[in-house]
């Protein structure tokens, strides 16, 4: 045993001379080396040969690398990446990563990581795709679930070729992440699992060594015998043939052939002594065979003992630090239970206040039943986004008018729901007891109103929320209509076209220079029976698609009404709807819809 450790012992100290020789010769020889390669990319570039100028682009990188250049290196390889991708080279991205995993940028080298594999998983062999999990798995630092996983695949596709070495590899790495993550059974299991393929591997390769040697023996002994068969045939022939000649010969070639049987027997010795020679030294060579696998087997266990010993006292220290983070882990734990339960009770308060004034908005609300009296054939498309929404509608009737009011209060939940109770109670102040009936004029009237009560930053300038609205007055004794918006858009259907009613474009109290002077502009138009009227607040045109790239659109709007106008109310109301939740797909609802329907 102190021979071997002896031995061993002058074996690396000699590995690391050479090592080091072999490193101080390498760098000399890439500096010489450096200027050929740029020489040779120059000449391939020229003759326009992609799978020449990608080799020397990596050979300049890689030579950079070497020399501790790693700006360099990478300026040449990311030069290369378009090339490789197309020609489908995966060990430019490998090399990548290995720069920066050098440089501890663990995300790039990942990311770079990933790319190998993915070039390999197109190009390479099922023994190429296991070597390139087994890379990115070492890239993914603490992330050791997915590591694990890229080692199971690489495990698999090994298992398949089959390659017993690779194999091995993967289970010996899969062991260091299970303990790194601190699942200590799982790390032991694979640990063994990976010794016991090594010892079936080792028991294989010496079991193949002996039944060798056997065969050449036994090759060898035969290939003597047939020699010596061969031999003892001559023999047997040139004896049968001096017999022959004997009644002529007898006495004058007795001596000669006694002479030539002694040569003969004289050369099969030498034969059979040069045979016994050859097997010897087979046999001696078989030893030294035997020998260096023996050593390789000690230096093997050797270290094998010695990163055991390692790896237990990393181990030790992992399971420290493991115990202090669970006692942290479990004061965080706490500390999140009791936060969450105050979170709890306030989230309740909240949705307790936003129900408490939806109701109070509801009731504002005039009911469908009171509208449907009036106009048997309407719908009201009323789809809120949130509990608390921001679009109302109104609608009042007395001997003469009937008005229908829509609006959208375009500030958030909260203050618009108070914009739009302010405002319907301003809509019945100035229409029911004002008995102003010009929809022009309550608009006006309207915006004057705010501006009292509305905050303002100086003076004529208001500032805060603002209302789009729509109000169609009704005349019961004639056939007449008339409309005046405020930064909505109104549809009146008869005669078999689509007319778009666009409404001024200064909102309710919006700061528009003075407030006291916006004037707002009506439509009057006499209908015809079958006439049909649409109000609609802007969130039904304003709704994007499943992709969120584009809005419905008012021109949208106008051409569906166009192909439904002649439709009973009911069905134009379930295609609108339907039409809503085609477009917005799988995406939510971006605002509030209102869409009121009329037919006269």
């Amino acid at each position: 045993m102190k021979q071997y450790y002896f031995i061993i012992l002058s074996l690396v100290c000699t590995l690391l001379f050479n090592t080091k020789t072999l490193a101080q010769t390498q760098t000399y020889n890439d500096s010489n080396n450096l200027d050929y390669y740029k020489e040779q990319l120059q000449l391939y570039k020229e003759k326009n040969d992609n799978q020449k100028i990608l080799e020397y682009q990596i050979k300049i990188g890689t030579t950079y690398w070497h020399l501790g250049q790693n700006k360099n290196a990478l300026q040449f390889l990311n030069q290369a990446e378009k090339l490789a991708n197309e020609i489908g080279n995966w060990q430019l991205h490998r090399i990548i990563a290995d720069i920066y995993k050098e440089k501890k940028d663990y995300k790039t080298a990942a990311q770079y990581g990933m790319e190998a594999l993915s070039t390999a998983r197109d190009f390479g062999s099922h023994s190429d795709i296991a070597i390139e999990l087994i890379n990115v798995s070492q890239l993914m630092g603490e992330d050791y679930r997915n590591s694990i996983d890229c080692l199971k695949q690489a495990a698999h596709l090994a298992d398949e070729i089959p390659d017993t070495n690779l194999l091995t590899r993967c289970y010996l790495l899969m062991s260091v992440q299970y303990n790194n993550a601190g699942n200590h059974q799982k790390a032991t299991e694979y640990k063994n699992i990976a010794d016991d393929i090594a010892e079936q591997q080792k028991k294989s390769e010496i079991n193949g060594i002996n039944n060798n040697a056997k065969k050449l023996i036994e090759k060898n002994n035969r290939e003597n015998q047939k020699k010596l068969d061969d031999i003892n045939n001559e023999k047997k022939l040139y004896l049968d043939s001096l017999e022959k000649k004997e009644l002529m010969y007898k006495n004058s070639q007795l001596e000669l052939q006694l002479s030539e049987q002694k040569i003969l027997t004289d050369s099969i010795k030498i034969k059979q002594q040069q045979t016994e020679i050859d097997y010897h030294i087979q046999r001696r060579n078989l030893f030294v065979i035997l020998f260096v696998f023996l050593l390789i087997i000690l230096i093997v266990v050797l270290f094998s003992l010695y990163q055991h010993k390692k790896l237990n006292k990393i181990l030790q220290k992992t399971n420290s630090e493991i115990i202090n983070k669970n006692k942290e882990l479990n004061l965080q734990t706490e500390e999140i239970k009791r936060q969450r339960t105050l979170l709890e009770i306030k989230n309740n308060n909240i949705v307790d206040s936003i129900n408490c004034a939806s109701k109070m908005q509801n009731i504002f609300l005039p009911s469908q039943n009171s509208i449907a009296e009036r106009f048997p054939e309407s719908f009201i498309l009323f789809m809120p986004k949130e509990i608390i929404n921001n679009n109302f509608y109104w609608f009042t009737k007395n001997e003469n008018y009937t008005f229908v009011a829509v609006a959208n209060c375009t500030s958030n939940s909260l203050s618009g729901a108070f914009m739009c109770m302010a405002a319907n109670t301003l809509l019945s102040q100035i229409i029911n007891r004002k008995n102003i009936y010009q929809p022009q004029d309550i608009l006006y009237q309207i915006n004057q109103e705010l501006s009292k009560t509305t905050p303002q930053k100086d003076e004529n300038k208001l500032i805060g929320n603002s209302i789009e609205i729509t109000i169609c007055r009704f005349n019961n004794t004639k056939n007449e209509i008339t409309i005046a918006s405020a930064n909505q858009t109104a549809f009146i259907t008869q005669n078999n076209n689509v007319e778009q009613i666009d409404g001024d474009i200064y909102s309710i109290g919006v700061n528009f220079n003075d407030s006291k002077n916006i004037k707002y502009h009506q439509t009057t138009i006499n209908y015809t029976p079958k006439t049909n009227v649409y109000l609609t607040t802007n969130g039904y045109c304003n709704q994007t698609n499943q992709e969120n790239t584009q809005k419905y659109q008012t021109e949208n709007l106008k051409n569906l009404i166009s192909g439904i106008k002649d439709m009973p109310m009911l069905k134009q109301y379930q295609i609108i709807k339907k039409e809503h939740f085609n477009w917005r797909g799988k995406s939510n609802q971006s605002e509030d819809i209102l869409i009121i329907g009329i037919t006269l």
